[in-house]
């Protein structure tokens, strides 16, 4: 090891270099398919040199999600508030698929900065619509929602590491369910069983995206009629 690598005195990298670097990492690797020495690696100085920039890996990672968070778009000023969450949680699902335990981060309130513009935003359309107090309620319910069908898809995804839900396996065992139940069979034949070819597939579209977008049109239709707005 080069005596520049030991003791960090390397030109060029700060804190953005190495969360661009980890943000790298995350979208090959997933945010839990690597470590700070793969980190170390990739950059090329010895693991310490991180530790000047950040206190520990969670401040790396929070780092590479403010990196993340930039790339997500948001859908013009003049759509209504339904049509406009649904840009935003089809822009979000994009960019966050590509970067597996992102959905995850942000559900256990690893906030970014760069999405305080979002709710913002958000919240300005569901005050424009007549929520007022249960603004925070439809925000909350929409974004979850959106959020969890995001990391379900996350969690059949191996991306370097073991998939934490192994449909090909669950499809096996509730096909022997289905012999004996024509609801399961049902089910088997008109979603888990197309769901799990187009993952084994690795591919995009299909009935994946079909199911979100029903998902997500269906809260926000749900939001509208049931929530008491002004």
């Amino acid at each position: 090891m080069s005596e520049e690598k030991t003791t960090g005195r390397r030109r060029g990298l700060d804190a953005n270099k190495v969360a661009e670097a980890a943000k790298g990492m995350a979208a090959e690797k997933g945010f839990d398919g690597w470590r700070m020495r793969d980190l170390a690696k990739r950059l090329d100085v010895a693991p310490s040199v991180i530790y000047h920039y950040f206190p520990n890996r969670e401040a790396v990672c929070d780092a590479a999600m403010e990196l993340i968070a930039r790339d997500i778009a948001l859908p013009p000023e003049d759509l209504a508030w339904k049509e406009w969450f649904l840009q935003t949680a089809r822009n979000l699902r994009a960019v966050l698929l590509s970067y597996n335990g992102a959905a995850d981060r942000l559900m256990t309130n690893r906030f970014p900065a760069a999405l305080i513009p979002f709710l913002d935003r958000y919240m300005d359309r569901l005050h424009e619509a007549g929520f007022d107090t249960m603004a925070p309620f439809a925000y909350a319910m929409s974004i979850n929602v959106a959020l969890g069908a995001i990391a379900g898809r996350d969690h059949r995804s191996a991306n370097e590491r073991k998939s934490a839900v192994d449909l090909k396996e669950t499809l096996e065992r509730i096909e022997r369910m289905g012999e004996a139940s024509d609801g399961m069979k049902e089910l088997v034949e008109g979603f888990i069983g197309p769901l799990a070819e187009q993952d084994a597939q690795g591919s995009g579209g299909g009935i994946s995206d079909r199911y979100f977008e029903l998902l997500m049109r269906s809260v926000l239709d749900g939001i509208e009629v049931t929530l008491p707005r002004e």
